[in-house]
């Protein structure tokens, strides 16, 4: 993971561990570890969709634009990003995240 001014860039490998082609919609989650405010615990803020032939790998990037770490805050009625610890998790479902990475923003 690489923060490239105001992006994150999340590289990681998915591999077609089966017996036929396939797909496989990979997710990235942000949760925001400090936050001032109730957040959800995992929040979708970018995927990629990549199709592989059986028993290949790929590498995949996933760009998290500043915008990806804002809340919408009621309190203070605008955007808000906090500075603080973040953390990346990347699956194929909210329910089945396979790597986390953290960030400090």
């Amino acid at each position: 993971m690489d923060k490239q001014g105001e992006a994150a860039v999340l590289t990681f490998t998915v591999t077609n561990t089966g017996d036929a082609a396939g797909a496989e919609v990979a997710q990235v989650y942000v949760h925001d570890v400090e936050s001032s405010e109730v957040r959800p615990l995992r929040e979708l803020k970018g995927f990629e969709k990549v199709y592989l032939e059986a028993g290949s790998s790929t590498q995949v990037s996933v760009v998290l634009p500043q915008e990806a770490f804002q809340f919408y805050s009621e309190k203070q009625s605008g955007w808000v990003l906090e500075p603080g610890a973040f953390q990346l998790q990347v699956g194929s479902s909210s329910r089945d995240t396979r790597l986390t990475a953290d960030l400090d923003w």
